[in-house]
């Protein structure tokens, strides 16, 4: 179940009412994240941007470096890769990779955040690290959206919970009530 589906199913749900009307300006900021999570940097693409470059000095130019600079060493500290500036990404572990498009999401300053299966295929202790991370950006006041099939990370970090099956809503509710409801149970446990 891909993101797109999980956005279609729940606009459709009273509960997901408040994200979907959110202030167009947040939307801005998720379009941000997926432009920044396919590669393409938006600092001198607009024309506007560049022509801003123009009218600088190489000082205006080098102090904003500089705190570009040290807002990216305070997001690789908030996503626990402090100490791994200067490494080369490809020789990051898969769950580094991960830390670190995190930290990419939080550069965009998006305050709603679509995350598809951050856990996945990861070892028991990056799962934990990832999680610990995601908790930290809601009580920084983040809203995440989790799209995951890993129910044991699912059910231990999320506040509410919609459970898809072959594309339509089963149900929604909290942790515990998700644990209890009888065609969950019977759908995703065969029992």
């Amino acid at each position: 179940m891909g993101p797109v589906t999980c956005l279609k199913v729940l606009a459709n749900d009273p509960v997901f009412e408040e994200v979907i009307t959110m202030k167009s300006h947040r939307w801005v900021s998720v379009l941000l994240f997926l432009i920044f999570v396919i590669g393409v940097f938006p600092i001198f693409s607009h024309p506007a941007n560049a022509a801003d470059a123009d009218r600088k000095t190489l000082t205006d130019l080098l102090t904003e470096l500089e705190q570009e600079i040290e807002k990216a060493t305070e997001l690789l500290k908030l996503v626990h890769l402090d100490g791994k500036e200067n490494e080369l990404c490809d020789n990051l572990a898969y769950g580094e990779h991960k830390l670190l498009a995190l930290a990419r999401v939080l550069a965009t300053g998006a305050e709603f955040v679509m995350l598809d299966e951050p856990v996945s295929g990861l070892p028991p202790g990056s799962v934990d690290e990832v999680l610990e991370v995601i908790k930290d950006l809601v009580t920084q006041g983040k809203t995440i959206l989790l799209v995951e099939h890993n129910m044991e990370a699912a059910m231990g970090i999320c506040d509410w919970i919609f459970v898809l099956n072959f594309g339509e809503l089963l149900t929604s509710g909290t942790p515990d009530e998700i644990r209890k409801h009888e065609e969950v149970i019977r759908v995703y446990l065969g029992v």
